[in-house]
């Protein structure tokens, strides 16, 4: 997916997945909606990464 939106990410001075949200729909419901939803993948993947590189 990153290959297809790098021209939209460069141009637009972001650098996470969420602040691109926000720059791209703004401040609506459905727009906070879909910032929360990336922010707790997030914190999950990476949750998720620590465990496995503990576990092993």
């Amino acid at each position: 997916m990153m290959v297809y939106l790098s021209v939209w990410l460069r141009r637009s001075n972001v650098l996470t997945g969420a602040e691109w949200i926000r720059t791209r729909f703004g401040h609506g419901r459905g727009a906070d909606g879909a910032y929360t939803i990336v922010i707790l993948y997030a914190i999950v993947a990476v949750m998720g990464f620590c465990v496995t590189a503990l576990s092993g």
